[in-house]
């Protein structure tokens, strides 16, 4: 599934309900933005979060209860979610989150606050920024591919936590046996 990039595929039938009328969506204003055979218009369709696109239209005579033909118009077109916002406030983010985890690895083993501070700063906001996009998105029974990216991210950070904490405790290990190796050169 491509949420929240998603594509809905819409259908509308419009029908008259007496066998003699015409079905008329709109005036002919101006034929550049017609769609099809009748006044349907596109510049008309505009919205903030959805694209639409490839409009056709039909004129159809359907039965209706067997008995008699109805005038018919059908329109069909695809809306597709404009990607803008889960780019700029989601996706580009949590990628600068992860550079800066991930930015971690080049700081000095023994700068424990610096580390620590990046990895733990880094895998809060993505956490927020996962709640965002799971405040943002319908709820759905399928896999999201956004959803995914930041639970991968999420772990990847963890992973950098992980292995500091293993870093960290194994140079502790170490400063420990040289100062007992220390105090037993002292002692001999």
């Amino acid at each position: 599934d491509d949420t929240p990039y998603d594509t809905q595929f819409c259908n509308w039938t419009v029908q008259s309900r007496f066998p003699s009328n015409q079905v008329t969506l709109g005036p002919w204003v101006n034929p550049t933005f017609l769609v099809g055979d009748f006044g349907l218009l596109r510049e008309s369709f505009k919205n903030q979060e959805w694209g639409f696109q490839n409009w056709t239209t039909r004129r159809l005579q359907l039965t209706y209860n067997g008995l008699s033909w109805r005038d018919t118009a059908q329109v069909q077109f695809s809306m597709r979610r404009k990607a803008y916002w889960y780019t700029i406030n989601i996706v580009i983010p949590s990628q600068i989150m992860w550079v800066m985890c991930y930015s971690s690895l080049y700081i000095r083993p023994d700068a424990s606050p610096a580390r620590v501070s990046l990895v733990v700063l880094s895998i809060l906001t993505l956490i927020t920024l996962s709640n965002r996009a799971f405040d943002m998105l319908p709820i759905v029974s399928e896999p999201v591919w956004i959803t995914d990216y930041l639970f991968i991210l999420n772990i990847l950070c963890c992973a950098h936590l992980a292995q500091f904490i293993l870093l960290h405790s194994a140079l502790r290990a170490q400063d420990r046996r040289k100062k007992r190796k220390q105090q037993q050169q002292q002692q001999d």
